[in-house]
């Protein structure tokens, strides 16, 4: 599963080509189990039209802007050197900034219309990329996922891969990058040098959803997560896909939260060859991460497995 070239490309093409168109810090701490949920809170305020705070512009993965003029010649608006690190996470724009995150856990916010950068905040030192088992981000990994904005909030969730090999959720303010909270988001009993947090962020049901899968070369012991936290601290939800090994929740896009708080997870191959274990499949979970709603499972799911082939490479809209 070589998929750096095109993650590079696509990231490369989002930030030079954008032209065209507080509180309390609350302690590091483990994820805690899941407690009995009611009904869902209600999600964030509606987007403004010129605004794209997730990747692919919503939690449903809608991908559609706001109407434009036909373009007839675009032209590059501005080029942004000095970043400290690659870029594999999705840039987002929100109220005239662009904000882009780095393997060396910086985020920056950067003028849309001149690329000057308005802040930046680094979260911590990112990890040795030779420290790892596997793998094919070098020389370090930090923040690989595309963070998410509560744009009603003022607030940007971001995850950060820090030494010492614990993944953190981040909460800045979009104001001046100040950290607002974090909070050790690695699902109880996984084993972060080989879990990859590489799918973006989601926002729903006032909750930030954070998907985990493996490294590249599959491996060590890892396994398919989705944790859900709630934006204001305190309750946190987590899926675990059922199978012995792999099976990870991977694709640059994350999760998908459909209008009913539903959430949409497309699952990679797993370890299985007979019993069916939900890899290569797209699961319907709950808000609360509680229960399965659906699944679909194409009918030759074992000679994906089989031949390390995914179903799960890109997700839902």
């Amino acid at each position: 599963m070589n998929r750096r070239t095109a993650t590079l490309l696509a990231t490369l093409l989002a930030v030079f080509e954008v032209g065209c168109g507080g509180g309390a810090t609350p302690p590091l701490g483990p994820v805690t189990p899941p407690v009995a949920a009611t009904t869902p809170p209600p999600s964030p305020s509606p987007l403004l039209a010129a605004d794209w705070p997730e990747y692919h512009r919503t939690a449903a993965r809608a991908g559609q802007g706001p109407a434009a003029p036909a373009l007839g010649n675009p032209q590059v608006a501005w080029r942004k050197a000095g970043l400290d690190g690659a870029v594999y996470a999705s840039p987002l724009i929100v109220a005239g900034h662009v904000l882009v995150a780095t393997e060396n856990n910086t985020v920056y916010s950067l003028d849309l219309f001149t690329g000057a950068a308005v802040w930046q905040s680094h979260l911590g030192d990112p990890v040795q990329s030779s420290s790892l088992p596997c793998g094919d981000i070098s020389p370090v990994t930090g923040i690989t996922g595309t963070p998410a904005v509560d744009i009603a909030a003022g607030r940007l969730y971001v995850v950060a891969f820090l030494g010492g090999l614990h993944h953190v959720l981040f909460t800045l303010s979009l104001v001046d990058g100040q950290t607002l909270a974090h909070q050790d988001v690695d699902p109880s009993g996984s084993h972060p040098s080989v879990q990859q947090q590489r799918g973006a962020l989601a926002l729903g049901s006032g909750y930030v959803y954070v998907p985990f899968g493996g490294l590249y070369g599959d491996c060590g012991q890892y396994n398919g997560y989705l944790i859900a936290m709630a934006l204001r601290g305190g309750t946190v939800f987590s899926y675990r896909v059922p199978s012995s090994r792999e099976a990870g929740i991977w694709d640059a896009g994350g999760p998908t939260i459909a209008a009913s708080g539903s959430v949409y997870v497309v699952i990679g191959n797993g370890a299985s060859l007979s019993s069916f274990d939900y890899s290569n499949s797209v699961v319907k979970l709950s808000w609360d991460l509680s229960a399965v709603q659906s699944y679909f499972a194409p009918a030759n799911w074992v000679s994906l497995n089989d031949t390390d082939t995914d179903l799960g490479s890109v997700g839902a809209a």
